[in-house]
């Protein structure tokens, strides 16, 4: 639902443990950046003891940003001074950090103005988290030691947000081999992550020298390295016999509407005549690729390939926020609503999918996840004549029928992770006067988590359960047990909507969360960071209904 406008926070640290500090032996390094995996900058950075400096750019989403900063540090509780610059579109912010005792002053100044001041508590478990710097994960090497505590709750450091949040650092099972020219080394994976707000990153710390060598921001889709590192898992573990690749053939298709043009992929099966029954994907909220990946895991390509291996032929495509996040103005985001969002684009790849002589034009199910659930039945509802050749319509872990009370339920979810966020407070405060506002027919400046007005003023018009009701078709809907974004009390929101309504199935799956993965323990959100694969149970069930 989110259009990215401005570059994520990320992670990095500058103390803690208190654990001993490592020497400053490399005098030189450059750090490359990769942005959904293509070559976005670098950063030169220059080290003497007790001080770490550099200066770099990169480009992301079209926009050119340039970074430097300065950062020391003391004997006893790691960082000490530190100042950094980012400057994007013609302006530049600055950010301070000073330690005093047990305090650090933070200060944000941007034009020449201070724009925010304040005074935190500074403890030997106090780390940095800024914005933008890749080369700052060096100093990751100062307090990770792979051959000392496995995991460690710290409290880090926001300069932008004048805030602290608490974190938990794991180091995870497996080892992993890395290569640059002719250095190479074996690596240990830590994990850096917060349920509130929602962070995991990976870092990849060589065991021997405890050099950091490669770091990835799975939710800004970046991933930071020393230059020229290549890194692989040692013994990764096999993907499920559901996700046999082998047994499965795809191509690209392109599906055009209006100006908009956007890719996507036709799974089917190798062995079988076809053609075959014919399933269409849509994804949840906000840029979404084709697979609709979410860190370590990719849901609507298991979906996809899973139903393929079961004899359907499956499109899967990507959202056009995502294909042309490059070129956010063409979006008109102020105007933006679900019609552009999806509709139009879902329409288009239906007919595509129709149409592909490996179909079977007549035999259709559409199945969305998550947003892509809950504005499925308007979909429907809208498709004219196209309707006629939809069977199935399933809707995966939809959120509740009303989504301003969903939405408003998963920042209290968030908050309640972590009481003292102040960051998540001003979310929750905001997202209740924006949606009380546009509620009562106002409006509100600006974006509110990430949309305009005039998208919020769609989707809060909305009643899913609606044209839900005034249809016949059959219609599936499934969340798994553990998911907080379509929670128990959502889901029975749809049942009791839905009421009587013929040629419906409500199903909750045991152990799985939002992404339908197995889960251990809460899902919190940050396991959506590792790696993992949908439930077989799901794409049984989904395999089961759909061929009806």
């Amino acid at each position: 639902m989110k259009i990215a406008r401005t570059f994520p926070l990320l992670l990095l640290a500058a103390g803690a443990f208190a654990a001993p500090i490592a020497p400053d032996d490399e005098l030189l390094s450059t750090w490359e950046i990769l942005v959904n995996g293509s070559a976005a900058g670098t950063e030169t950075v220059t080290a003497s003891p007790g001080m770490l400096s550099s200066r770099g750019g990169f480009a992301f989403q079209g926009v050119s940003i340039a970074t430097r900063y300065e950062m020391s540090f003391g004997e006893a509780r790691g960082l000490r001074e530190y100042t950094a610059t980012v400057g994007a579109g013609g302006t530049e912010a600055q950010f301070t950090a000073s330690v005093s005792g047990e305090t650090v002053k933070v200060t944000v100044t941007q034009g020449g103005a201070v724009v925010g001041e304040r005074t935190l508590p500074f403890t030997d478990t106090t780390v940095l988290l800024d914005n933008n710097i890749a080369s700052q994960y060096r100093t990751l090497a100062r307090v990770l030691d792979p051959a000392g505590v496995r995991a460690a709750k710290l409290r880090m450091l926001t300069p932008q947000a004048l805030a602290e949040f608490p974190v938990d650092v794991t180091l995870r099972e497996g080892t992993w081999r890395w290569k640059a020219g002719t250095r190479e080394g074996t690596a240990v994976r830590w994990e850096i992550s917060s349920p509130s707000p929602v962070l995991l990153v990976p870092v990849y710390q060589d065991i021997l020298s405890r050099e950091i060598v490669w770091v990835e921001i799975p939710q800004a889709r970046v991933v930071y390295r020393l230059a020229g590192v290549a890194i692989t898992r040692e013994a990764a573990p096999p993907a499920p016999s559901y996700l046999d690749a082998s047994r499965v053939q795809e191509k690209e298709v392109r599906i055009t509407a209006g100006s908009f043009s956007v890719m996507g992929t036709l799974a089917w099966p190798k062995t079988g005549k076809g053609p075959f029954p014919g399933v269409l994907l849509l994804s949840g909220s906000g840029p979404n690729d084709r697979d609709e990946t979410v860190g370590g895991t990719r849901p609507l390509r298991d979906i996809a390939v899973g139903l393929a291996n079961r004899g359907f032929a499956v499109l899967r495509f990507e959202k056009r926020t995502w294909a042309y996040r490059m070129n956010i103005a063409a979006l008109a985001p102020d105007a933006l609503t679900l019609k552009e969002e999806y509709f139009d684009d879902a329409a288009a790849a239906l007919k595509v999918l129709a149409a592909d002589p490996l179909v079977d034009g007549k035999r259709l199910s559409v199945a969305g996840h998550s947003l892509g659930g809950w504005v499925l039945p308007s979909l429907f509802a809208g498709l004219g004549a196209e309707r006629d050749r939809i069977r199935h319509l399933v809707l995966l872990a939809p959120g509740g029928t009303d989504l301003g009370e969903t939405l408003l339920s998963q920042i209290r979810f968030r908050l309640s992770l972590a009481p003292e966020n102040e960051s998540m407070k001003a979310a929750l405060a905001e997202a209740e006067t924006g949606i009380s506002a546009l509620r009562s027919g106002g409006t509100f400046p600006g974006l509110l988590l990430g949309a305009s007005a005039a998208y919020w003023k769609d989707v809060l018009s909305r009643d899913p359960a609606a044209p839900a009701k005034a249809t016949a078709v059959d219609m599936l809907l499934v969340r798994g047990e553990k998911d907080f974004q379509c929670s128990a009390e959502d889901f029975a929101g749809w049942q009791a909507a839905l009421g009587t309504r013929k040629n419906t199935a409500f199903v909750t799956l045991p152990e799985l969360n939002h992404l339908f993965v197995e889960t251990e323990g809460q899902s919190t959100g940050v396991e959506y960071f590792r790696e993992g694969y949908v439930s077989q149970g799901l794409v049984d069930l989904l395999a089961e209904r759909l061929a009806r």
